[in-house]
């Protein structure tokens, strides 16, 4: 069936904003986020099934042990905030506005435990004006997702104006043309900050009765990680109210992660459901070292990389998505398929053996971004596939991620995926390279990693086989031929498909990118 057909039927779709409160929606709720289980009457013995599984067990936490690592977060960040401020103000053109949570705790994905938070700090430099230019390929294409930081003033005027960071040499002249060093910027400028503030806020909680409060640190770009490491006295400080009932439950260990980025520009004309997103647009230092060397060998000047954050568009989504009985189970249904990662990788350390292959070649965002489409279809494009529990939910997933390992691609959500302006009106055009999530890897570990998934994965989860109904069999359609034929069906394909890298757009840690070139 061709495409045109398939969308003949929604390409009138409206969408309406019905009665979201929008103040809980995207950008204007910078909030953390309790997940939900959805779990209805009919997924009652399922569930029990899921429980009894040591791939799966219980996926939530308690409310208190929520309340109580959130508010040692807050409380750290609230004042590493103010200490960073002092830090940055020797730099004399660094200036750092408020932190946005981001991540699993902000998504309301996390699993197990609330042990691991993700933020951005938003800065910007002051002085000059600076811009952000495209990174093309060595045939003129622009590369979606990357950016240069150019610098709109000579090296001789920044010395003068900016001598503290010039002295740092997060200006390098390119040509005629000068741009923002990231790498040097992110090591000698802002990790220094990030390390000071740091050890200002542990110096202080450290003076008090009875509290042990410690941080180890370690560097991933773009994130600088942070793991605070807490007794209860330490707990009950942090706590705003009140004081802890039961402290043998109480979170000794929190992962933070802090990306420092720059605010390029907020989407005003982007709408989903009739409400405009004015989604905040960042750049997060994401130079090319390492592997990713020989994945953008193409670009001469690695350093000056910058990585364009889609965050702000997937928390929006992700929040519309909880208030409807079906996104609340396909969520559910997410946090399952998670759950089996931890829990599956966890048995496999424990016995000393290799994980399954499923879970060693996708990475968590793979996995949203599969959820990421089948909301696209089960919410919006074809409403009438049926999803009345989370067992039908995941169903569904597995036949979309089934479908991906299949055809050996995941084109991103964002950058290349032809119907997601039925869902976002007005989104940017997308550009002519596509990101492929599957690039990097082998074609036999995917091949392996589909087997694993119905070998391994589906019985733990104590999913059934069963066939897809019509519904669900035109969105697989869909996705076959809207995100994997367009580019498999060129013949010069392979001579044509860049890969470009590891960046996972809305966390710090890696997922493998590339990008496909449509025709």
């Amino acid at each position: 069936m061709a495409m045109a057909e398939l969308l003949a039927d929604i390409s009138d779709l409206k969408l309406s904003a019905g009665s979201l409160d929008v103040s809980k929606i995207g950008a204007r709720f910078n909030q953390w986020v309790k997940p939900i289980a959805k779990f209805t009457t009919s997924d009652s013995e399922w569930l029990k099934q899921l429980r009894a599984s040591p791939y799966i067990g219980e996926i939530d936490f308690g409310s208190k042990d929520w309340a109580r690592s959130r508010e040692a977060v807050d409380y750290f960040m609230d004042n590493l905030l103010i200490e960073m401020r002092k830090e940055a103000d020797k730099f004399e053109h660094i200036k750092l506005e408020s932190y946005v949570r981001q991540g699993s705790s902000r998504d309301g994905l996390k699993v197990i435990a609330p042990d691991e938070y993700d933020t951005v700090v938003q800065f910007h430099i002051q002085g000059t004006h600076i811009k952000h230019v495209k990174v093309t390929n060595d045939k003129n294409e622009t590369i979606p997702g990357f950016c240069y930081m150019q610098v709109h003033d000579t090296m001789e005027k920044l010395e003068k104006k900016m001598p503290r960071l010039y002295n740092k040499q997060i200006f390098e002249k390119v040509g005629d043309v000068v741009y923002v060093n990231t790498k040097n910027l992110h090591e000698r400028v802002l990790t220094s900050i990030v390390d000071k503030a740091t050890l200002a806020v542990e110096a202080t909680l450290k003076t008090r009765e009875n509290v042990k409060f410690s941080i180890r640190r370690k560097k991933k770009p773009p994130a600088i990680n942070i793991t605070l490491l807490l007794n209860d006295e330490a707990h009950e400080a942090l706590m705003k109210q009140g004081r802890m009932k039961n402290k043998v439950d109480s979170i000794k260990e929190i992962d933070l992660d802090i990306v420092p980025a720059l605010k390029l520009s907020v989407d005003d004309s982007t709408r989903y459901e009739d409400i405009p997103l004015n989604c905040p647009i960042h750049a997060v230092c994401k130079w090319v070292e390492g592997d990713m060397v020989r994945m953008l060998e193409f670009i001469p000047h690695k350093p000056l990389i910058w990585h364009v954050n889609s965050s702000s568009y997937e928390r929006h989504m992700l929040d519309v998505a909880r208030t409807s009985s079906k996104g609340q189970c396909i969520l559910t249904a997410l946090r399952i398929m998670k759950t089996y990662f931890v829990r599956t990788k966890a048995i496999a350390k424990e016995n000393k053996e290799s994980p399954q292959q499923l879970v060693s070649v996708l990475k968590s965002y793979n996995l949203k971004q599969i959820a990421f489409y089948e909301i696209l279809f089960a919410c919006h494009l074809i409403p009438t596939i049926p999803i009345e529990n989370t067992q039908q939910a995941l169903q569904f997933f597995v036949f979309l991620l089934e479908t991906s390992l299949s055809s050996q691609r995941l084109p991103h959500f964002f950058y290349s995926n032809s119907l997601v302006s039925k869902m976002f009106s007005g989104l940017p055009a997308q550009e002519r390279l596509k990101y492929n999530l599957f690039r990097k890897a082998a074609s036999d570990s995917l091949v392996q990693a589909l087997k694993s998934l119905q070998n391994h994965c589906m019985p733990n989860v104590h999913l059934p086989r069963v066939q897809p109904n019509k519904a669900i069999a035109k969105a697989l359609t869909m996705f076959n031929l809207a995100f994997i034929f367009l580019a498999s069906s060129s013949k010069s394909f392979k001579q044509r498909e860049l890969i470009v890298g590891d960046v996972e757009p809305s966390q710090s840690s890696s997922s493998g990118v590339a990008f496909m070139s449509s025709l």
